[in-house]
């Protein structure tokens, strides 16, 4: 078995220590700094610019493009060139690209920006995931990658409130705070010495044909795309529910991130010694009966109770998920495993927001609300018995993860 372990490292006892709280802090503020300038891009573009709605729709799109399409690009580097210069040289250029988008009004250049953002983070968010792999032992990776999504939720609560208390006429300032942050962040990665460089780096093309040969990653990879294109809804057709039936929807991703915040850690005891097959099925199973639910009644407490199925299988499956990546993943290839992951986060991202809306707007039109989740039903439980099928037809030590 293939093990991150064999990660050359100065330290001859690795435990779940200060160097992985370390890098669930840097992962947290990330997150802060994050969500408290991206939320507020689209409002200053419109009111203070003036840029209509596509033309937002189209610099948010280039810099989500380039962070999850060049994440395996990313990973790559940061197996061939080290984990610490990559992501220093990540934290800066993101810092450069957040600093930009806010101190010019030049679309060309508002675009070059926002792609520089995006590849900056597909530079560093491999290597994030992969120094919680090399700092941890392998039977505490659930526990790890749970704590890395607490960090990351709590900061997603945070960073909003924090971009409120700078006004949009002082959204420059907002901008070069946040740029210089990452790079400061990018400059304390210096002073770590404890990060290790891959024993055996493979080229980008050695590692791409070594994740295409591999069958059962790519299978897992797959099945995650439903799962990432229903979370989406948290920002499409569950708002549009929500202010259907209260009037607001502001209410609905602090409540759910709160859910994930106050519950990750006993999810993850539960699931500790589960297989991956296992949480896999119990995260689509309980997705199916969410929505069930929320086909069956038009009333508040059913929207709650989808945001509770949707952050149950947030809790259950990216842990997980992450967690077979390190413990499969090839000599000297991690960052290319780790980078292909965010393939399933882009296409199901795409998926998600499109068909959401379309089919949000469509049974809306044939006043069949319902039919909606019912579709989103029938998705899960296609993934969930997906896998028990794959499972029984396939027997490799990977799956048992």
């Amino acid at each position: 078995m293939n093990n991150p372990r064999n990660i050359t490292n100065t330290s001859s006892e690795i435990s779940l220590g200060w160097r992985t709280w370390l890098i669930i802090l840097i992962d947290f503020i990330i997150c802060i700094i994050f969500y408290m300038f991206v939320p507020y891009l689209a409002s200053y573009f419109n009111h203070a610019l003036g840029y209509s709605t596509s033309l937002i729709g189209v610099i948010l799109a280039v810099r989500l493009i380039s962070q999850q399409g060049l994440a395996m690009i990313g990973g790559s580097l940061a197996d061939q060139f080290g984990y610490k210069k990559i992501a220093i040289l990540g934290f800066i250029i993101r810092g450069v690209g957040f600093a930009g988008m806010g101190t010019t009004t030049n679309v060309t250049l508002i675009l070059l920006y926002a792609f520089l953002s995006g590849a900056g983070g597909a530079m560093f968010s491999p290597v994030i995931k992969i120094l919680i792999a090399v700092f941890t032992p392998s039977e505490k990776y659930k526990e790890s990658y749970s704590l890395l999504h607490m960090a990351e939720n709590a900061g997603a609560i945070l960073g909003p409130t924090l971009g409120l208390f700078i006004h949009q006429d002082q959204f420059v300032v907002l901008s070069l705070i946040a740029g210089i942050v990452f790079c400061l962040i990018g400059v304390s990665f210096l002073f770590i010495h404890d990060i290790p460089s891959p024993s055996k780096s493979m080229s980008w093309r050695k590692s791409s044909i070594q994740i295409i040969q591999n069958p059962f990653f790519l299978f897992f990879t797959f099945m995650m795309i439903p799962y990432h294109a229903i979370y989406q809804q948290i920002y499409i057709s569950i708002p549009l529910t929500a202010e259907r039936l209260t009037g607001s929807s502001g209410w609905l991703f602090p409540l759910m991130t709160l859910m994930i915040i106050l519950f990750q850690w006993p999810v993850t005891q539960y699931f500790k010694e589960k297989s991956w097959n296992q949480t896999l099925f119990a995260a689509y199973f309980c997705l199916s009966l969410t929505f069930i639910v929320m086909g069956m009644s038009s009333k508040i407490w059913s929207i709650i109770f989808g945001l509770a199925g949707i952050a149950f299988a947030t809790m259950t499956l990216l842990p997980a998920y992450q967690t077979y990546i390190a413990k499969m993943a090839a000599h000297g290839s991690l960052g290319a495993y780790f980078g292909f992951s965010y393939i399933a986060a882009a296409i199901g991202g795409a998926l998600g927001n499109v068909l959401g809306g379309m089919l949000y707007s469509y049974f809306s039109d044939i006043n069949k609300p319902e039919w909606l989740w019912t579709t989103f039903a029938l998705l899960c439980l296609i993934s969930a018995f997906g896998c028990i099928a794959y499972r029984s037809l396939s027997k490799t030590p990977y799956s048992d993860y």
